[in-house]
């Protein structure tokens, strides 16, 4: 952990020393997805019994892109679902 918030250090003094034109560009978005399912197993199988499940499904994701100079970027998304 020590390791990646150092390199994260020396990432942004080495871009604190570009110039205005070359500054990078950060981006930030997400979005939030519900998705509702509806289950009839005796639709499937005669032999089981008739029971039906109901479930609230919920996506959601972040994300970031950072532009640096000489055309390199940088994604990182996140991503939960319950």
């Amino acid at each position: 952990m020590k390791n990646i918030l150092l390199a994260c250090v020396l990432s942004l003094v080495a871009l604190a020393n570009v110039s205005a034109e070359d500054a990078p560009a950060l981006t930030m978005g997400g979005q939030m997805r519900f998705r509702y399912e509806a289950y009839n197993f005796s639709l499937h199988n005669a032999a089981m019994p008739a029971r039906d499940i109901d479930q609230l499904h919920l996506r959601t994701r972040l994300n970031a892109t950072l532009r640096l100079p000489q055309d390199i970027s940088v994604f990182i998304q996140l991503q939960d679902t319950r």
